[in-house]
């Protein structure tokens, strides 16, 4: 297996760089999924799951759909976290699977990105 710590090329700027780019991202992340939950507030008794489509069956499909976005941004949160963990143990860019460089463009595209490719 070869030493990824020889073959690794990204530069201290390459990494402050993606280190930014993550911060931001998590930082959005945390605002967009705070929104979410203060803006989840359905009025009370507004969900209904009777026979007929009305408004409380339309919030509720609502509710649902902002829920299962809500878990899709806290999942991207938990990689972005993530990422900057590797980044602060020195693992960033390398996939843990085959020990080879995570291309840099993976990584332009996918920041957070765990694994390589082929390896994903």
């Amino acid at each position: 297996m070869p030493d990824a710590s020889t073959s690794f090329s990204l530069s201290d700027d390459d990494l402050a760089a993606y280190g930014s780019v993550l911060d931001e991202l998590r930082c959005a992340l945390e605002h967009r999924a705070a929104l979410m939950r203060d803006g989840a507030d359905i009025p009370s008794g507004a969900i209904s799951f009777g026979k007929r489509v009305g408004e409380g069956t339309s919030f509720a499909i609502q509710r649902f759909e902002d829920v299962a976005i809500h878990g899709q941004v806290l999942q991207q949160l938990t990689a972005v976290g993530q990422a900057l963990d590797r980044l602060a143990d020195g693992t960033f860019g390398i996939c843990p699977v085959c020990h080879q460089q995570i291309p840099i463009d993976r990584l332009d595209v996918i920041p957070w990105a765990a694994t390589c490719v082929r390896c994903a």
